[in-house]
């Protein structure tokens, strides 16, 4: 609402390019296959160093208790975040600045802090870098529908290996 009446602008001024499925399914593998790759590294880096991840224990007790819980966080997870983060901030904080790299950075720093609460090292430093591939490949292929399925996607086979 803010985005139409205030500013007068769409909530997503991109438009979306089209491509073929074979792209979308390239994309979204490679992706994953990144994520869970830097998943990894940062996940037993931080461990090593002694951060604690007690929040996320938690949180997964509660998924085990009710697993629908894993589907319709990483669904609305999905489609807010990414149209809030990229769709909307990233494009805008690019409009105002005209600075690529100045956009990814501000827009993965804010999609990191928003993950804060979550109480991890772990769940700053993740986010702050999916967050930046995630604004790579929204201004290389300028198509927020990949970007969410893939982070849809990400988030059910994260929680399920939790």
């Amino acid at each position: 609402m803010y985005s139409i009446y205030i500013e007068n602008r769409k909530f997503t001024e991109w438009k979306d390019l089209k491509y073929k499925p074979l792209f979308y399914l390239k994309t979204i593998f490679f992706t994953i296959i990144a994520f869970a790759v830097i998943g990894i590294g940062t996940s037993n880096l931080l461990h090593y160093l002694g951060f604690s991840s007690q929040t996320s224990e938690d949180l997964s007790e509660l998924l085990k208790q009710y697993p629908i819980f894993i589907y319709i966080s990483s669904i609305t997870a999905g489609i807010v975040e990414e149209f809030i983060f990229r769709g909307y901030m990233m494009t805008r904080i690019y409009s105002i600045s005209g600075n690529k790299l100045g956009a990814v950075l501000i827009s993965s720093v804010i999609f990191s802090a928003a993950h804060y609460s979550y109480g991890t090292m772990f769940m700053l430093i993740q986010p702050f870098i999916f967050g930046s591939i995630f604004a790579i490949l929204y201004f290389k292929y300028r198509n927020i529908k990949v970007l969410i399925m893939i982070h849809i996607l990400w988030d059910v086979i994260i929680q399920y290996l939790y």
